[in-house]
């Protein structure tokens, strides 16, 4: 975590988390960035655990209202059609714009998720 929030070169100014008992149950995190439509708001990773949808949906929320409230023109993310983030994200205004090929390093890793 330190590497992908704190060291990266772009840092990702955004960081929401919902704890309990110790432990990560929702995040949502992401950066401003500018593009040739204006400002936007990148969300980078969107995470929650099975028992926590609504508190992601809380963070969803409070995501879109301070992307809008610091001027962008709207939230991006790229979501698995598969991934269970996906149908809370069409539930809080998200839609599917297109695919995104996925492009892997080829390793162990790589390999594994390629064959998913």
């Amino acid at each position: 975590m330190t590497w992908r929030y704190f060291d990266a070169p772009e840092k990702y100014v955004f960081l929401l988390f919902v704890h309990s008992s110790g432990s990560i149950c929702a995040c949502v995190t992401g950066r401003f960035l500018v593009d040739s439509g204006g400002l936007y708001f990148l969300i980078a990773d969107c995470l929650f655990l099975p028992s926590f949808e609504d508190d992601f949906l809380k963070l969803l929320n409070l995501t879109l209202f301070k992307a809008v409230r610091n001027g962008a023109n709207g939230c991006l993310v790229w979501c698995s059609e598969t991934d269970p983030s996906m149908k809370l994200l069409l539930k809080c205004g998200f839609s599917v714009v297109g695919d995104v090929p996925v492009v892997c390093f080829q390793n162990k890793a790589s390999a594994e998720v390629v064959s998913i």
